[in-house]
């Protein structure tokens, strides 16, 4: 009988040789009670101690080894909305984000998975790009005028390359595809549901009327938390097209109002902004009526939105855009004296101190650019920023050589990383772990299906 596994990934089982080992079978229901033995081990040791919290690993643990690269990437998209509270160790800033681990964990999973089964192949050419974006990020420690930040920058931006690298590396089944959408929707969906459950039951950010996620004494921020929600958000919307079923487009619909009306309730207005260019991808790939209708959709949520949403669109000329255009008067100042090196990486704060006088507003010291572009073009100088424009550059070209017929997921995952960067026009967006799952999740559907990759005359099974 052919191994589960590998009937599952397509490979053709060899018949099996004398079986010098005794009876497999044999073998292998005591290896399971042995693991069952110290499984019951550890949950007692947890219970007893009432660490419910260890158990979650355990329950998901099965499911890993059953399905490990579609639960893999699918378990860390389902983190990322809840990145700046799931705090492991004590919060602010004392902690680890409990992403971090799950990340470590999606990278060992799929280099395991890669290896063993033999399903990595040539990355992208954006990852070529990618990479010496991140080591021209590296060498700028040698030179960054405040080394502690830059340091501490680091293994941030190395773990952050790694998962991009590995998750672009390995060749997914359309199956395998389909489960992580499934699931970056379902981590957005989980999200938004319960912050919209707080906020009207009057939870909502610290001296704000806006939601966020709040549990305890962690707040998330209202911008990045929207900003995070846009994958999931253009991702439903291609669940609703690339459902046949009447009920699949329901749930898909379902799915797409829940996270943007969080979106709404978040009053950020960036996000705002990058759901209009989301909508306007879908209406420029999709060419046909029927592409208004979740947009149509979007525009109901209005109704149910508070007015301080619209006060926010009048007071952004007055506000300068909630101090941003002092940031940026200041940060043009700085780019005149960094443009050729550069600052450092995360140097940009350390730079605004010096020219802060620049800015026609005091707005304090020590301030993010709140814009990836001036950012980078001061941190990294000319040739950081060039390189992260090509990056961006190779992986809208590889939009244009994919498939010439319409597939929503490809169109959700290039709308996502338009709205990804239209939100990095107001937000420091590049070291997110959402910015990174985008452009990785448009890998996904530019490469050629596993499927697609066995050679004639070999027997395939599918998924």
């Amino acid at each position: 009988m052919p191994n589960a596994v590998s009937h599952r990934l397509g490979w053709k089982e060899s018949i099996p040789g004398p079986n010098r080992f005794g009876d497999s079978q044999l073998i292998r229901s005591a290896a399971w009670g042995v693991v069952a033995i110290a499984s019951a081990l550890v949950v007692g040791t947890f219970v007893g101690q009432g660490k419910w919290l260890y158990l979650i690993p355990l329950a998901v643990l099965p499911l890993v080894v059953r399905w490990p690269v579609e639960m893999a990437l699918g378990l860390f998209a389902i983190a990322i909305p809840f990145d700046e509270i799931a705090i492991v160790g004590g919060g602010g800033g004392g902690g680890t984000s409990l992403t971090f681990f799950v990340g470590a964990a999606t990278a060992s999973i799929l280099c395991l998975v890669g290896l063993t089964h033999r399903r990595f192949s040539v990355p992208p050419r954006a990852a070529l790009w990618w990479s010496l974006f991140v080591l021209w990020c590296c060498i700028s420690c040698l030179w960054a005028i405040d080394p502690a930040a830059a340091l501490a920058r680091m293994p941030t931006a190395g773990a952050l390359l790694l998962i991009y690298l590995l998750s672009s590396s390995i060749r997914l089944t359309q199956g395998e595809r389909r489960w992580v959408v499934f699931l970056t929707v379902l981590g957005g969906c989980l999200g938004s549901a319960y912050v919209i459950k707080e906020f009207y039951q009057g939870v909502s950010l610290a001296g704000t009327d806006r939601a966020s996620l709040v549990v305890g004494g962690q707040e998330a921020d209202p911008n990045g938390l929207a900003a995070g929600l846009l994958l999931p958000t253009s991702l439903a919307m291609a669940l609703f097209f690339s459902n046949r079923k009447r009920i699949g487009k329901v749930l898909a619909m379902l799915a797409l109002g829940g996270i943007a009306l969080c979106i709404f309730l978040s009053m950020s207005r960036g996000a705002a902004l990058a759901l209009i260019v989301i909508a306007v991808v879908y209406l420029l790939r999709l060419k046909k009526w029927r592409a208004l209708v979740p947009v149509a959709s979007l525009l109901l949520l209005l109704v149910f939105i508070p007015s301080g949403f619209f006060t926010r669109f009048q007071e952004a000329g007055n506000s300068g855009g909630a101090g941003r255009v002092p940031i940026w008067t200041a940060g043009l100042e700085a780019l005149k004296h960094y443009w050729v090196q550069g600052a450092g990486i995360d140097g940009f704060p350390a730079a605004y101190t010096t020219y802060a006088g620049f800015a026609p507003e005091f707005r304090g010291f020590g301030r993010a650019s709140h814009n990836i572009y001036l950012g980078t073009a001061v941190e990294l100088g000319i040739v950081g920023f060039t390189f992260l424009l090509l990056a961006i550059r190779s992986q809208f070209r590889a939009v244009r050589h994919a498939a010439a017929k319409f597939d929503p997921f490809l169109v959700g995952s290039e709308a996502a990383c338009w709205a990804i960067l239209v939100a990095g026009f107001f937000l420091d967006v590049i070291w997110r772990k959402y910015f990174w799952l985008s452009w990785i999740m448009l890998n996904f559907f530019t490469q050629v299906p596993r499927e697609a990759q066995v050679q004639p005359g070999t027997q395939r099974v599918d998924p």
